[in-house]
């Protein structure tokens, strides 16, 4: 992918939504969340369901008991670098702002300090960069639906437009493809999120 269309495409996700949500994390699968307090009998095996709509929905619904793979990472042949981007950074998400942005650039171990300085020398990096800020999107919806500022049919649907962005970059789909579902997920974005 060329340089100059990635750096784009990130420039982009970080006008869209600035970085600065403390993460709770788990409706795209990943790490163990606080499940919400049901019965077991009421509570149902959310990988059971086929589609990653409705797993999110379920998560988002139930909370997540045991670990899983990232829904991402499970289109990939291997999906343990995947899986070990996502635990790595799960400290990033407890921080605000510029030290959320510095830590998952230590933790994707940039060699810059800017992500237009990282384009210009190793954009391997950058990938990675751009799940984690698109984890961060995904982090401001749950706490929306949390707050019942979205329901969680509106939340599963946003968050799995969200994973099927992060797929394409998993899968390094052209940027204009990528740069096209950007734009129509800020076209989406609700008002009510921040």
């Amino acid at each position: 992918m060329n340089r100059t269309i990635f750096l784009s495409i990130i420039l982009i996700i970080a006008l869209l939504l600035p970085l600065s949500v403390i993460a709770k994390g788990g409706t795209s699968g990943g790490s163990v969340v606080k499940p919400i307090e049901v019965t077991e009998e009421a509570r149902p095996d959310c990988e059971s369901f086929a589609t990653i709509k409705e797993r999110v929905a379920c998560r988002l619904e139930f909370g997540q008991e045991k670990e899983t793979t990232p829904e991402p990472c499970r289109v990939l042949p291997v999906a343990a670098t995947c899986v070990k981007y996502y635990r790595d950074s799960v400290p990033c998400y407890e921080k605000d702002g510029k030290e959320k942005d510095k830590c998952f650039k230590d933790v994707l171990q940039f060699s810059k300090k800017s992500v237009k300085q990282q384009a210009k020398f190793d954009t391997k990096p950058l990938q990675s960069y751009m799940l984690l800020v698109l984890y961060d999107l995904e982090e401001r919806v749950e706490e929306a639906v949390e707050d019942k500022e979205l329901s969680v049919e509106d939340g599963a649907a946003l968050i799995t437009d969200i994973i099927n962005l992060k797929i394409k970059v998993l899968e390094r789909k052209p940027a204009t493809e990528i740069r096209a579902d950007l734009q129509t997920l800020k076209n989406k974005w609700p008002s009510e999120i921040k």
